[in-house]
């Protein structure tokens, strides 16, 4: 593993979660209609909104990747959004800081709501 300088931006992996963008957070989190082109019915998506510019993120960024990648389960997805591009979603989400951890509970047909 190679270690970020200040001046990189963070890419957390998408190994073992889905990349969230103002453009896919809606059909993802909300109607969880499609991940990685397969129909997912999952009852939890545990998002991590983050920075790519935030020094706490960097630190919590190889704890997130052990996480997702440990803790497969059938109704739990876990998904990550990059803030600052996407400002949509941080906004109407109320997220002030990052790292932001929400988890998103199915409710019925309707989708998913925050905890």
């Amino acid at each position: 593993k190679r270690s970020l300088t200040l001046a990189e931006d963070l890419e957390i992996s998408e190994k073992c979660s889905v990349a969230l963008t103002d453009a896919n957070f809606k059909n993802i989190i909300e109607q969880m209609v499609s991940v990685l082109m397969l129909v997912v019915i999952a009852e939890y998506v545990f998002v991590l909104f983050y920075s790519a510019t935030c020094a706490a993120c960097r630190r919590f960024a190889p704890i997130w990747e052990d996480l997702t990648c440990s803790l497969h389960d059938n109704n739990l997805v876990f998904a990550q959004l990059e803030g600052n591009a996407n400002q949509g979603v941080i906004g109407a989400y109320g997220v002030t800081h990052t790292p932001t951890l929400a988890l998103f509970h199915r409710v019925g047909n309707e989708g998913f709501s925050p905890l």
